[in-house]
């Protein structure tokens, strides 16, 4: 009976534990949103019109949710643990993206230039081929 016990509380322990290494930040037009995952509830909001940089660490998922309520595109740049970047443009209508590797150390979301924009529409044309 005390197995039994012992090996509830630790899978109790762990899945708690499991359940903190997610963070979870919408960005808004005007706004930032942080939140807990699992149970969803509001952690910090604040108005913001520049670069949002969001703070990963090692070993974090980043569950990132990119509501401009529009059609909209925004740059994201992943730094990684080792030091290099990854830049990608990304729709920002209303769509959630989660990170894939474990050594994003710090994200930054930007609203992309002009030129990066139109780069963007003629790749994505071009991919869906002529009507």
């Amino acid at each position: 009976m005390k197995k039994i016990t012992l090996s509830i509380a630790l899978l109790i322990g762990t899945l708690t534990s499991n359940a903190q290494d997610t963070i979870c930040t919408m960005v808004r037009l005007h706004e930032v949103i942080n939140f807990n995952h699992n149970p969803t509830q509001i952690i910090s909001r604040y108005d913001n019109n520049e670069d949002v940089f969001i703070e990963v660490g090692v070993n974090k998922v980043l569950c990132l949710h990119l509501y401009d309520e529009k059609y909209g595109l925004r740059k994201v740049t992943n730094y990684y643990e080792d030091g290099t970047t990854y830049e990608q443009i990304l729709d920002s209508k209303q769509h959630v993206y989660y990170s894939t590797s474990l050594d994003i150390v710090k994200v930054k979301v930007t609203r992309p230039t002009l030129i990066t924009q139109v780069r963007h529409t003629n790749r994505i044309s071009t991919y869906l081929g002529p009507y």
